[in-house]
């Protein structure tokens, strides 16, 4: 079957890398394109994108983790003059870029429960007339809070773990505390998030607010692994733990800048690649030329 190709006004150069990488599903190579096709100066906000088709917000979500994890897109907050964090930045790239948002192995092994063998701490002498069926319904209790769920995460040594990272008293063998934490943790592991996850913002926000007795009632799940701020600390999260030295980020951030390509010229550099496939096109022509006058007036302003 041969595909007819019907040309009007507006077209998106993109590299046939991206659209021909296996690795990406349908939707997140449509994804790309489609934010590629947008100005640098767009607001690139999950819930601005989201409006813009009739995906959710978890479809969203997931295409842009895919296109993350592939190294086309890479987000990072961005300091003020004062190195605090004002903003989000995206940064789009039609071949992966090579430093890819992940934390290294390495780190993520310090962060795992490794399912170590957890020790019991109550050290008190056990009644042996103690009636055996409450003893009987304690063990059939604590095998099912050891049961893993189809996450393969053990929610039972995940908050005496939790517990041990933020300092606070989580009751670990409790079906309500359990409840509480799974509600929130298969929601995020529905957007696609993994366990690495919610290890690192564990790690992040105990060491940021384990010794503050104001924020440190916001050690729980509810706050932690809700949907409102879970995408923003995790963010924060692999920045700070982030085996590249800050100094190293600057430079590289500064290169980077040096490399930026005036807008002018890469619309003039598309087109070129648009007339070289179909040189029949008088609009795009035309429109190059246009470019081009402009572009040298303004140059020849500035160079006065």
């Amino acid at each position: 079957m041969r595909i007819k190709k019907q040309y009007q006004k507006g077209f998106t150069t993109v590299d046939n890398l991206v659209l021909n990488d296996t690795n990406l599903s349908w939707k997140a190579k449509g994804l790309f394109v489609y934010l590629w096709s947008q100005s640098d100066e767009w607001n690139f906000y999950e819930t601005e994108v989201a409006k813009h088709s009739t995906d959710g917000i978890v479809s969203l979500k997931n295409g842009l983790k895919e296109l993350e994890d592939q190294g086309y897109l890479k987000r990072q907050r961005v300091r003020d003059e004062q190195g605090k964090f004002k903003e989000n930045e995206w940064i789009l790239s039609e071949s992966p870029m090579l430093e890819k948002p992940m934390l290294e192995k390495p780190i993520l092994e310090n962060l795992m429960l490794d399912n170590r063998t957890l020790t019991n701490t109550n050290n008190n002498n056990i009644n042996n007339n103690k009636d055996e069926s409450n003893s009987a319904k304690e063990n059939k209790d604590k095998k099912s809070s050891n049961k893993k769920d189809k996450y393969n995460l053990n929610y039972t040594e995940f908050i005496e773990w939790f517990n041990e990272e933020t300092g606070r008293k989580f009751e670990s063998d409790k079906s309500g505390t359990i409840k509480g934490f799974k509600k929130n943790i298969e929601a995020r592991f529905k957007e696609g998030y993994t366990k690495q996850d919610l290890y690192l913002v564990t790690k992040d926000k105990a060491k940021e607010w384990k010794d503050d007795k104001k924020q440190k009632q916001y050690l729980r799940p509810s706050t932690l692994f809700g949907s409102e701020h879970f995408d923003e600390y995790l963010t924060l999260a692999r920045e700070r733990y982030s085996p590249e030295p800050q100094k190293k980020k600057e430079e590289s951030s500064a290169k980077e800048e040096k490399r930026k390509v005036d807008p002018i010229d890469e619309q003039i550099h598309r087109g070129k690649l648009f007339l070289e496939k179909f040189p029949d096109n008088e609009k795009v022509r035309k429109e190059i030329e246009r470019l081009e006058r402009n572009r040298n007036e303004n140059r020849g302003d500035t160079a006065q």
